[in-house]
């Protein structure tokens, strides 16, 4: 069986020195969908929800919980050195 550099003797997970690691790209990408009436697909779009600009504050949410990876999955890299984007688009479908 081939041995693991983040676990020890017992199998149990420990931490590993990867500051001599040198940089790679990585990628990684989120995506989910949301089933709206017409109406309120519309209501969102133009801004008229009473809670807001729901696009602008799920952005926002979305970067912040990018930057807490780290936090989420100890064995992540929590450090990024491009910026983090989102964005939305819609398709109608009867």
């Amino acid at each position: 069986m081939k041995k693991f550099s983040h676990l020890d003797e017992a199998g149990a997970a420990k931490m590993v020195d990867v500051s001599a690691k040198p940089d790679k790209g990585r990628r990684a990408v989120a995506q989910g969908e949301i089933r709206l009436q017409p109406a309120t697909l519309a209501a969102l779009e133009e801004n008229r929800l009473a809670k807001g600009n729901v696009f602008g504050i799920a952005r926002v949410a979305g970067i912040m919980a990018a930057k807490k990876t780290g936090e989420t999955y100890p064995a992540l890299p929590s450090a990024f050195t491009d910026p983090l984007r989102g964005g939305f688009f819609h398709t109608c479908q009867p």
